[in-house]
This record gives C-alpha cells, structure tokens and sequence, in this order.
C-alpha cells in the first residue's frame, strides 16, 4: 500500500544526490499549480487568448493571479479546468531564472507530453527569463531543446499527421456517445461541455475534464472511469485501422491521461526524453552529481501505465549506462485530485499495474505539487525546511504551502 514519504526520509534522500544534482519535471500535476474560475466575474481574455483552453488572460502575473485566489475569484487546484490556466510554483521560478542567469539549464529541467508551444508558454507566463537556454523535452520526447537547439526527433510523415487530425472528425460524433453515458450515469438536465482535441506534435489528445467538472464529478469516478473507457476503446480501433510500420507494429498507441485520452507516435516515450536530458548534462562543463526524474503519470486504475512510467521504467538502466544515480520522485495525488487530500490515491499507485508492466523503483512519493515543488527546492538549498509528509491544505487565502527558510551561504 502506498503512503507518503516521512520528512525524514525526505532528508536522507537529499542528502544521497550530492552537490550538483540535476531534477528532471513532469509539469503538469506534478509541479504546475492549477488555478480554476470560482467567482462570480470572470476575467475579460484579450484578442490573442483562446477561451477553450484559458479563462487567464496571458499576461496576467503570478501576483495578480494570488491576488484573485486571495479574494476567491480562483481556487488552486492540481489540475486546472483549462488547459493553460496553470503555473509554475513562484518558488521554482525563481530558482530556475537563477540558474539560467548563471547559463546552468539542467539545475531544473522539463520532460512533458505537453506541446513544445504549450510548455514555453506557459513557463514564460510563470515568469520564467532566457527560456532559450532551458533545458526541455516536450511532445513526450520527441521534441527536445539543449544547449540552445531545438531538434525535432520523429517528426510525423504527412500520412501520419492527415490520419492523427482525422480525431477532429470523430471527436463530434463521439460526443454524442459521451452525452448519453451522462445521461445514463444520472446527470439530467446540464449542458454537456465538447469534447476537446488537442494536437501536439507526434499525438492528438481528447480532453473531457469540463464534462467531470459540471458534473461535479471527481477523477476516478463512476463517471470518469465511464467516460474513459468509451474514449479509449473507440480511439483503439481508429488506431488499429491506421498505418504501420516496417516490422508490421502499429505506428500509433493509445494512453490514458489525467481526464484524457492519448493517441500517440508509439516508438517514442519519456523514457527517450530522459535519456536526452541525461547525455546532454553528462557532456556539459558541470555534470551532475545525481539526477532526479519528477512525475505524476504513473498508473492508472485500469492497470495501464500513464505518460511518466516510461521514464521511471529506464531509471536502473540510464544510470549504469552513463554511470550517475538516476532517482524517481512519485506526486501520486490524494483521493479526489484534492490539495487538502491526506490518502494517497492507490489507483495511482505503481503497485497497480498489470504484471505485464515492470513496477518502477520509486525513491520518495508526495502528494502534490506544492510537496514536490519543495523537495526540488531542498536538492539546491533553497528550503532548509523539511517537507510535508501529509498534505493539509492552505489556509483561507492562502496562496502557496511553502514555506522558505534560504539556505547559508
């Protein structure tokens, strides 16, 4: 059964990495914050904001965004309601525009499925400066940024991308489906959101988290698992019947996501992606002591693995195969996807994987991304303060957990 890491064996796991440890971060439930519209007076989007996917308009700071939480217009959550209303936690930002300043990108680096687009946005909206010296792999890692390249590692063929986008299509006729599993579930009487299609550069994804939020509904509910499933099983036979490869494998794969479902490129995944971060480190002036590979996608309660397993599956081998200990850090969510949660969600739990998925070794779990955001924080002296072993939830108004203490010079 999975709990939480103590503080304690929060502290001895610090201790172990050394004096230049590299933290590699899922962002999404893993160390960005959600912030989702609760108010009564939404905020007015400018021309260039897209009201599908933000009700923050880009330009809005970490500030002023505090300031709207303080006064009840948003509520923080894990994730977010709309795509892009999330942020980096402030605290990281800072430390990461530190070590930029000081040309150091793999202090903090990213490994996402988010789009390449998606992800610099987001982190420039945070605040983040000289974003063209970070250190990112996005699109699960077939899309890489490193020592100031961006390279493209499978772009797909036209075929490919024409059969992929042909989700625009479908995602229509599938809401009619999903409508009437609503229905069916007991919720009469609402307007049931559109299915959003998000495409990135190797998968396209069908989003449903506005359905779970009309619905009052919970990641891991009747409803989501419903929902889910329909999606998946009618993605799985549009893949089935889609190109393949030299060796006959099919060129695409399904996955589940946080109030999602993935069609994706399947020869590649985050484990490709972290094996990147790693070479490029190995070979900077400053390579690190230890690496720490940060992530919330793990396992589903259907026994699949999420976007992040991969990555957590190669840890033994990349660290014998460029000689540096490769650590993971689990953010497995408490019940209901909730800041104030105190049980870790086992659905979530790597224990839960089917037989045919190798369990990952992981070296510390946290709830939440405010947890995890210290725990990085802790790895370059920047919180001297010991880590939550239960999450409890801000106070009213509250805008951040954290609480920093600077490290001695």
């Amino acid at each position: 059964m999975s709990t939480y890491s103590t503080p304690a064996q929060i502290d001895a796991f610090v201790e172990n990495l050394g004096v230049n440890p590299m933290a590699v971060c899922d962002m999404d439930g893993n160390v960005m914050i959600g912030f989702t519209f609760t108010g009564d007076t939404p905020c007015r989007l400018g021309p260039q904001d897209d009201p599908q996917v933000q009700s923050i308009p880009f330009g809005t700071s970490q500030r002023a965004i505090a300031a709207m939480v303080a006064d009840g217009t948003y509520t923080r959550t894990i994730f977010a309601d709309k795509a892009m209303d999330v942020r980096l936690a402030p605290e990281l930002v800072s430390l990461l525009n530190a070590e930029l300043e000081k040309k150091n990108p793999f202090a903090l680096a990213f490994l996402t499925s988010r789009s390449f687009d998606d992800a610099v946005t987001l982190l420039k909206e945070s605040g983040v400066r000289h974003i063209e010296r970070l250190a990112l792999v996005a699109d699960s890692g077939a899309t890489l940024q490193l020592n100031g390249e961006r390279v493209s590692v499978r772009p797909l063929s036209e075929e490919e991308r024409t059969y992929i986008n042909g989700l625009n299509q479908l995602a229509p006729a599938w809401q009619a489906e999903i409508e009437q599993i609503v229905e069916a579930q007991g919720f009469t009487g609402i307007t049931c959101p559109a299915l959003r299609v998000e495409h990135k550069a190797i998968a396209s994804n069908i989003h449903y988290r506005e359905i779970l939020t009309v619905t009052g509904q919970d990641e891991g509910s009747a409803l989501d698992v419903a929902i889910a499933r329909h999606l998946k099983s009618r993605m799985q036979y549009y893949v089935a019947e889609g190109p393949v490869e030299d060796d006959g494998k099919l060129t695409f794969k399904t996955l589940d996501g946080p109030a999602t479902v993935e069609m994706k490129l399947a020869s590649i995944h985050k484990g490709h992606g972290l094996e990147a971060l790693i070479r490029a480190a190995q070979a900077s002036v400053t390579p690190p002591s230890a690496v720490v590979f940060t992530g919330d996608d793990v396992a589903k309660g259907n026994g699949t693995p999420g976007t992040d397993y991969f990555a957590m599956a190669e840890a033994d081998r990349l660290a014998v195969e460029y000689g540096v200990p490769v650590y993971t850090v689990h953010t497995q969510h408490p019940v209901g996807t909730r800041f104030d949660g105190t049980e870790p969600d086992q659905d979530k739990s790597a224990a839960r994987l089917q037989s045919m998925y190798p369990q990952p070794r992981i070296d510390l779990t946290v709830p939440h991304p405010e947890a995890m955001a210290r725990v990085v924080l802790r790895m370059h002296g920047r919180d001297t303060q010991p880590a939550p072993a239960i999450p409890t939830g801000p106070a009213e108004g509250q805008t951040s957990g954290l609480i920093l203490t600077p490290a001695s010079p």
